[in-house]
């Protein structure tokens, strides 16, 4: 039987070539892990705004709403959206209006911004211009105090920058006795905020109505 021996410099080769190889590896796992964190996020929020996308929003809703049912509290759910886009945008250009876009949804997650995880609100964007605030744990009236902090706060914003931008909002409800069946909620809550948005849109915008 013939035997065959490696030398010294063989072996360390080899060595090299595994540890070159191992490297590789790793490499391009962490680029697949910073793809996988970069499309998941992407898919959870919106690219241009920075907010949550329809669907992530109303999955974090339905679980609310569960945990409203269980905790016994009630819940309101702001639909906001910017008067006359379609002129800003005729007028100023898409540029603008994505400018604009972006600046009323950093107001809208700076003014509901909570570290309390049992009162955080979350933001999304719908489509367009329309933008949705769900706000656990809060009456009627705490969710008109919540949008019109947000309406002046929109208004006072454009107009230091000689901008007439100005934002609607309509405020539905849910009470945890709500006959209403769960699984119909969001639409419900949807349905119902976008009526009164469209009423205050429709009485002269620039306004917030529940």
């Amino acid at each position: 039987m013939v035997k065959s021996y490696k030398s010294l410099r063989d072996i360390i080769s080899d060595h090299d070539k595994y540890e070159r190889r191992a490297s590789n590896l790793e490499s391009s796992n962490e680029y697949l892990r910073e793809e996988l964190v970069k499309w998941k996020k992407k898919a959870k929020y919106d690219d241009l705004t920075g907010l949550l996308r329809r669907e992530t929003f109303n999955g974090i809703l339905k679980r609310f709403i569960t945990r409203s049912n269980r905790t016994n509290t009630p819940l309101a759910y702001v639909l906001v959206d910017i008067d006359h886009f379609k002129k800003i945008n005729d007028n100023y250009g898409h540029d603008k209006g994505d400018e604009v876009l972006r600046e009323v949804s950093d107001i809208l997650k700076a003014s509901v911004r909570d570290t309390d995880i049992a009162t955080r609100k979350f933001v999304g964007r719908y489509g367009g211009e329309e933008i949705a605030v769900v706000l656990p744990n809060t009456t009627n009236e705490g969710a008109k105090v919540v949008g019109e902090r947000i309406r002046k706060k929109v208004e006072d914003h454009f107009k230091s920058k000689n901008l007439a931008v100005t934002i609607s909002a309509g405020i539905s409800n849910y009470s945890p006795k709500s006959s209403e069946d769960e699984s119909n909620v969001v639409d419900v809550l949807y349905k119902t905020a976008d009526e009164k948005l469209y009423d205050a849109k429709k009485t002269g915008r620039n306004k917030v109505i529940s």
